[in-house]
């Protein structure tokens, strides 16, 4: 499990370190850099960092402004009993040249990507494992959610925007079925009006390059093909067979979380942006439930979200929330929901979501300079 992640030089994050919880939430007025925390966290753990950094993500536009020194993320943590770390750093020599590497480090055991050192002793690994273990970021998107999907995969994945949930729903239930079955119980504990999920088949059309040599010059095009894949549909009360796409937003992005969450398995960091989007506030209250169940049954998984609803603080311990805020440098500050001074005093008469709404963020930003943890 990640216990801090730290940041330097990365867009508003100038240098800042956030303890984690197995479930931790980040809250804040817009332009605070809660999603560029799941950003970095997405970069650090993904298994090519560097394709993700070019174009739009390059170094040179992702690092803070005015700075001059490198790009550093870095998270701590303890993954299969032993401490260790994983660091992205991205340098500028100049001339446009950037140097970057990941660094994982478990005891005496240091491995640089890309490539790993064949001395590594197998507990080394186990921990490096844990540590790359995948991260997926999640903006999800009802239209993706609800189209049909093919996916050539043996275990397919869904896309950051819910694109490839009825691949993934499909691939459960001919393999995993009772992690299917589980999808649906927890689906009908937050949205009771769901009675079951099913899957159809359908026509998926996919453009793909196409390249053809002629004479030794290779010529490329866009052709569409059609392949075979899968649709959800929804068994609802009083309306059995819903297509997907006419399912509300909120219950097609509460199965995409939920679908997520249980489609891994092993180590597994899961970052969602803006968690209870398009959820009514008392289904907000059976979705953290059942994310607590899945975290029981899932003890590898980890889970970070972002949040501008005082009805989900209600459901989370005060450790779990972290407020967010920049301060007039556009420089980010944190600070625990529980550290504010007249917490203690007015936790006995109001919900941790009534009290953040009080009391909002310009606290966080005079406390002064950080990191702390």
């Amino acid at each position: 499990m990640i216990e801090t992640v730290s940041f330097k030089n990365f867009k508003a994050l100038r240098d800042i370190c956030l303890p984690l919880e197995r479930f931790t939430v980040l809250v804040g007025p817009n332009a605070s850099g809660k999603t560029s925390v799941l950003q970095g966290l997405a970069y650090l753990h993904s298994e090519d960092p560097w394709s993700l950094l070019e174009g739009e993500r390059h170094p040179s536009v992702l690092r803070s402004h005015g700075a001059g020194e490198p790009i550093e993320i870095r998270c701590t943590g303890t993954w299969s009993g032993r401490a260790g770390s994983i660091r992205l750093l991205a340098e500028d020599y100049g001339d446009g040249h950037w140097g970057r590497h990941v660094t994982v480090e478990c005891g005496d055991d240091v491995i640089t990507y890309p490539g790993a050192s064949s001395q590594l002793s197998d507990e080394a690994r186990e921990v490096i494992d844990a540590v790359r273990a995948p991260a997926d970021l999640l903006r999800l998107d009802a239209t993706k959610l609800a189209q049909p999907s093919y996916s050539a995969s043996l275990v397919p994945r869904i896309e950051p925007d819910g694109d490839g949930l009825a691949a993934v729903l499909a691939e459960m239930l001919i393999s995993r079925a009772d992690d299917f079955r589980r999808v649906e119980d927890a689906l009908r504990a937050v949205i009771p009006a769901v009675e079951r999920v099913r899957l159809e088949r359908s026509a998926v059309k996919r453009p793909e390059i196409q390249r053809v040599t002629i004479n030794g010059q290779t010529m490329t095009s866009t052709v569409e093909r059609e392949y075979v894949g899968h649709r959800a549909v929804l068994d609802m009360r009083g309306a059995a067979n819903l297509p997907s796409h006419a399912a509300s937003e909120g219950t097609l992005i509460v199965l995409g979380i939920l679908t997520a969450i249980i489609s891994r398995k092993g180590a597994h960091l899961l970052l969602i942006d803006d968690l209870e989007r398009a959820i009514h506030p008392r289904a907000i209250a059976d979705l953290v439930a059942q994310i607590r169940k899945l975290l029981d049954v899932f003890p590898e998984l980890q889970i970070v979200a972002t949040s501008h609803s005082p009805y989900l603080i209600d459901h989370l311990e005060p450790e779990e929330v972290r407020l967010m805020s920049a301060d007039e440098t556009g420089a980010v500050r944190w600070a625990r929901l529980n550290e504010h001074p007249q917490f203690e005093r007015w936790k006995e008469f109001m919900s941790p979501g009534e009290i953040w709404s009080m009391v909002g963020e310009d606290w966080v930003r005079e406390r002064g300079a950080q990191p702390h943890v």
